[in-house]
């Protein structure tokens, strides 16, 4: 028998869902608060469902430490602990490897095959979004590697004796670039910004001070926040945090970002701005580019769909490139360690390097017989 199990009701709005009763260990039967018609209600359903039965499968006798509802979730938690915005991308690829391992009945890391996980790709790109579409293929491909590295700690455990998720021989799809803001959109998405935040307090304006922020430095969206005592002033720089790296780096502060971090610093504000968790930014941005789908199928007008919040980050790259900025600088300014890396984030044109072909002048060789 299944330990949790998730299922509709004919007639009925809500998911139900199956579990062994957190004190007496024996299977229980209840409606969950999630409703069927919500895209993303069936995965809800079983993270409630998975979180009820926790305690209720230490309770049950015969059960085996290797069950993947005892360990891998305690062992995610301590590893990203400090790492909140992976911790929680981390949570949320489990919660759909898990409903897989649940409703195929692969109840611990050694009854895991390869054929599972070739299946757990084909399944997890039939899944739709909150915005109509499926889930990408890339997407699925980093879950199932996911898969791999809680397989390595099984192994470890001695839970498992082979890793099945190694070496699929699986490359992930080209991703599509993501293109440079011209001047004539960065100054729309200026006034768009201003209309959302004007009726807001200065404290409450993440979104256009995020964008400002990341425009004149280049860190990514979740690093736009960060204390005002990081500015110097005096000297002129900025003490930024590089999330990736997991250090700081300091890079000059913008004559065009100055007079909005001292509007904030007047203001006695501690920090620059004061965004949702990561999640729900990444939402705003994802709509605010692309429209948004409601309820009713109806999407919103999208303002510029070939943009996203990234943008930014490639922008500035390439402006350096353009403007012949030495590589080496402009890695330091936005903390590349590798010029690979930095590389892929130039849109050069032809015309952008047309200098190199003026550079390439040689005496013109002499007619034969001169």
């Amino acid at each position: 028998m299944k330990h949790v199990s998730v299922y509709p009701k004919a007639g009925r709005p809500v998911w139900y869902a199956a579990f062994p009763h957190p004190v007496t260990g024996k299977r229980t039967l209840r409606a969950t608060e999630f409703r069927r018609d919500d895209p993303q209600g069936h995965r809800k359903a079983w993270n409630w469902a998975r979180a009820q039965a926790r305690d209720g499968l230490l309770t049950r006798a015969g059960d085996k430490n290797s069950a993947w509802l005892l360990w891998v979730e305690v062992w995610l938690r301590m590893k990203y602990r400090a790492q909140a915005h992976t911790l929680r991308t981390q949570l949320n690829w489990w919660s759909w490897l898990f409903i897989f391992l649940e409703e195929n009945q692969i109840a611990t890391p050694r009854a895991l095959t390869r054929d599972h996980v070739f299946a757990y790709i084909a399944w997890r790109t039939k899944q739709q979004k909150l915005n109509g579409k499926t889930v990408s293929y890339n997407s699925a491909l980093q879950e199932a590697r996911m898969l791999g590295r809680i397989m390595r700690e099984a192994i470890h455990r001695g839970y498992a004796e082979s890793n099945p998720c190694e070496r699929l021989g699986l490359k992930r799809d080209t991703a599509p670039e993501k293109p440079e803001m011209t001047d004539e959109e960065i100054a729309k998405i200026r006034a768009r910004l201003v209309r959302l935040d004007r009726p807001r307090p200065l404290a409450e304006r993440w979104r256009s001070i995020s964008f400002e922020i990341a425009l004149h430095t280049g860190v990514r969206q979740h690093e736009c926040s960060f204390p005002l005592s990081h500015v110097d002033w005096a000297a002129g720089t900025i003490r930024l945090y590089d999330a990736k790296a997991k250090e700081y780096y300091t890079i000059p502060l913008h004559p065009g970002l100055r007079p909005l971090l001292e509007e904030l610093r007047s203001a006695a504000l501690k920090v620059t701005c004061t965004p949702p968790p990561t999640w729900q930014a990444g939402r705003f941005w994802t709509r605010f580019f692309k429209g948004q789908k409601k309820k009713d199928g109806r999407r919103t007008r999208a303002f510029m769909p070939h943009l996203c919040f990234h943008c930014t980050r490639v922008s500035v790259i390439t402006r350096f490139a353009r403007a012949g900025v030495p590589i080496q600088q402009a890695m330091a300014y936005v903390h590349h360690a590798n010029a690979m890396i930095h590389k892929i984030y130039q849109r050069l044109t032809p015309a952008d390097i047309g200098r190199c072909v003026q550079a390439l002048e040689f005496p013109r060789a002499q007619a034969a017989g001169g």
